[in-house]
């Protein structure tokens, strides 16, 4: 525990500050005195304290008066009163108002005064603890917070995103499906990346299957030469079959025409 601990005693007899310091002036606790509410607010001001322990019967501001002074502007400080039993019914309700931790009976038992303050320190620890977890865990409640509104804006994004660029490539597939001869885009492992409706009735091949046997030494001619047109026959249809390498961003590709019937030229 590296913070200093500090009592406040607060009573407007001298006699009885001189015997609550002879009763701690073992227990390593700091012990600092006021003799009236005045004099211990201001003590307050100056001083970190974690508990305060205050007469109830003292001139112009009552020990209650006192502690629920002390509770507007420091609410984490354990406030004790000591009290005679002819004060005891208003300590009591302060008590339930929550304006009071514990009152200590006068006379007191110097160990059973030790004990109260004893317990009283650690209640100020274990409260000080929980609101400094409690303010983490609001920090961190917060970042979350702001990190799920922030996937949620992704995901929404990336959902807009992949909408459009699904409707665009329905839309690329359907424009490619009125080409009226076959075209297709093969990667360099010679799988069909793209196809319209032609060349899938043409050689029997679709996106993500090799490319047909009958074409794959014209795929690797293109390869080679960046640009090749032949004539060929593929099944019963003999035409133009015309091969180019293209450079996307993501890769590179080659591009396929056929168009039946004698209209090329070998190259």
């Amino acid at each position: 525990m590296d913070e200093k601990i500090k009592i406040l005693f607060v009573d407007d007899e001298e006699n009885v500050l001189a015997a609550v310091k002879r009763v701690f002036i073992d227990t390593g606790y700091t012990i600092l005195t006021a003799t009236s509410g005045k004099e211990a607010l201001k003590t307050l001001e100056d001083n970190d304290v974690q508990v305060i322990v205050s007469d109830y019967r003292m001139p112009e501001m009552n020990g209650v008066e006192l502690l629920k002074t002390v509770r507007e502007r420091r609410n984490d400080i354990v406030r004790i009163v000591l009290s005679g039993y002819a004060d005891l019914g208003a300590v009591i309700s302060a008590i339930n108002e929550g304006h009071l931790y514990k009152f200590i009976s006068k006379p007191w038992n110097d160990d059973d005064l030790k004990i109260t303050v004893d317990n009283a320190v650690e209640r100020y620890f274990i409260l000080k603890k929980n609101k400094e977890l409690t303010e983490t865990l609001r920090v961190k409640n917060e970042e979350l917070f702001a990190l799920n509104v922030k996937l949620k804006d992704f995901t929404k994004q990336q959902s807009v995103y992949f909408d459009i660029k699904n409707k665009t490539l329905d839309t690329a597939q359907r424009i490619l499906n009125l080409i009226p001869f076959a075209v297709a885009t093969v990667d360099f492992s010679n799988v069909v990346m793209e196809c319209n409706a032609a060349w899938s009735e043409l050689l029997s091949s679709n996106i993500q299957e090799p490319a047909p046997k009958d074409i794959i030494s014209f795929i690797e001619d293109v390869k080679g030469k960046r640009s090749v047109s032949r004539q060929i026959t593929i099944g019963n249809v003999s035409g133009s079959l015309w091969g180019a390498t293209a450079e996307f961003p993501e890769q590179t590709c080659i591009i396929l025409v056929f168009i039946a019937g004698n209209i090329g030229h070998a190259g």
